[in-house]
């Protein structure tokens, strides 16, 4: 996170705390390696034992026990919270829909249209923290531990701008009950 400003980081003031603090007196922090910059990467693997299989072997095999204990505090902390919610229930809330009408629909419309009539390309806004903003026509979809990521081809490059994602509603409004 630190090595794209934050970026990739979303708004996180330090997105990686949790994995490198855990959380006190429930969950260790993870066996992973951090760095600041990525030219501390080599350093930093080796000092981790990226050069020493034995070193290597325990390091993995750490890595999955904490993967373990990560899977039993997610469990634990999902069940305190359903039973939390027993205890205390959230407020309710009413929500209401107001439709969009056939004005503000064209004016989306007539929006869109202007978008990619435009200078779209060039004014893209790319950020790294956006998914698929690189160089490439390769779009991962998930992991596979056997065979690797099965990979989709994707052309051309995803619109983030607010006209690429129009309302489908002119509001949408809710209020909290108390109980």
């Amino acid at each position: 996170y630190a090595s794209d400003r934050g970026a990739s980081a979303k708004g996180c003031g330090d997105a990686a705390r949790f994995w490198r603090d855990g959380v006190p007196g429930r969950l260790r922090g993870a066996p992973f390696v951090f760095i600041h910059r990525w030219d501390d990467l080599p350093d930093a693997l080796r000092a981790a034992g990226a050069d020493d299989p034995d070193a290597l072997r325990r390091r993995l095999d750490d890595v999955q026990a904490y993967r373990d204990e990560l899977e039993a505090f997610l469990r634990t902390s999902l069940l305190d919270l359903v039973r939390h919610r027993q205890d205390h229930p959230a407020p309710r809330s009413t929500c209401r829909t107001a439709q969009l009408d056939q004005t503000l629909r064209d004016a989306q419309i007539d929006a869109e249209q202007a978008y990619y009539t435009s200078d779209w390309f060039h004014a893209f806004l790319d950020l790294p923290s956006f998914p698929t903003g690189a160089c490439t026509t390769a779009f991962h979809t998930h992991a596979d531990h056997v065979v690797g990521p099965p990979i989709i081809p994707r052309y051309g490059v995803p619109c983030f701008d607010p006209v690429c994602v129009p309302s489908f509603v002119r509001s949408f409004d809710c209020v909290m009950h108390a109980h």
